[in-house]
């Protein structure tokens, strides 16, 4: 469960973390989200952050599709 305080907060960190990662685009989208998850590791894996941002990135899809966001 997260709230939607929570929710901006992790998404605003994921911002300030992937704002140099080679990205489609950098706003923190559900569906810009799920992309970086995808397919973000290619140019990015070796970059300061990237997991810290893959992490922020699935816990912010995986509350959104069960619904977890109060």
């Amino acid at each position: 469960m997260m709230t939607l305080a929570e929710v901006l907060t992790n998404r605003h960190r994921w911002e300030e973390l992937s704002k140099d990662f080679k990205l489609k685009n950098n706003h923190g989208t559900i569906d810009n989200l799920q992309w970086f998850v995808t397919h973000g590791h290619g140019s990015n894996r070796f970059r300061e952050g990237f997991e810290e941002a893959k992490g922020l990135a699935k816990n912010i899809i995986n509350n959104h599709k069960a619904g977890n966001i109060i």
